[in-house]
């Protein structure tokens, strides 16, 4: 072979290599992109005011299943966990006393981990322009986040609104609670992605990434001949 020759041949197997590792790094980085993809599923329950003294609370779905999906470092998303009310007609000396209320989190998947958002629930009752009115609220404690730590090393933040519920209208006269769940509040949680588990590639990224890797190993295999036949030439 002239040394034009095995020199164009040399250049050849060098875009070659170039095409394989360009793949394997595509290989690489789809296996990335299929690890960062979570879904998280688990349960929820809720402690809360269930019995006098105190404002008596109602929830529709004070225990339920979660189920969502996060990609992205940032990333948040909101469920829906129930409704709050009460049945109650009015504001009492006892329903002024604040009493607790606490959700509870356990998910199973990717793995395990738990966590809770507790604050505090009450009647209340005030003077505005128009009158006096009646209320029930929830607060949370430490402005209604908490974190949830997992064995895979993701980490998600979630957080409660405030709310107010079964307000009544405003009156000089009459200021009662607006009762039943007509006046309900919706609790939700708003789950935010603030640490990715550690990175596990698909059956099919480890297919690629092992196929681009295998080529490359062969073109460099050939490239060191290449190399070898050009300098005895």
């Amino acid at each position: 072979m002239s040394d034009t020759g095995a020199r164009r041949n040399f250049w050849g197997f060098q875009m070659k290599m170039k095409f394989v590792a360009a793949a394997a790094a595509f290989a690489l980085l789809g296996a990335a992109s299929a690890a960062s993809a979570t879904t998280f599923t688990g349960s929820y329950s809720t402690t809360y005011q269930q019995s006098d003294p105190g404002l008596v609370l109602q929830a529709d779905t004070p225990n339920g299943s979660l189920n969502f999906n996060l990609s992205s470092l940032g990333q948040t998303t909101s469920v829906n966990l129930f409704h709050l009310f009460t049945n109650e007609a009015s504001v009492n000396g006892d329903d002024l006393f604040q009493k607790p209320i606490t959700v509870s989190f356990t998910l199973g998947d990717p793995s395990a981990g738990v966590g809770s958002v507790s604050g505090s629930t009450g009647g209340a009752f005030g003077l505005t322009l128009k009158g006096f009115f009646q209320d029930g609220y929830v607060v949370w404690n430490n402005n209604g986040n908490s974190t949830i730590d997992f064995a895979d090393g993701a980490q998600l933040q979630v957080h409660l609104d405030d709310a107010i519920f079964n307000k009544g209208s405003s009156s000089w006269f009459n200021s009662q609670l607006n009762p039943g769940s007509g006046g309900q509040a919706t609790i939700t949680a708003d789950f935010k992605l603030t640490q990715l588990a550690a990175a596990v590639p698909e059956p099919m990224s480890w297919a690629l990434m092992l196929l681009g890797f295998g080529g490359l190993g062969a073109a460099l295999r050939a490239n060191r001949r290449q190399i070898a036949t050009l300098t005895a030439a």
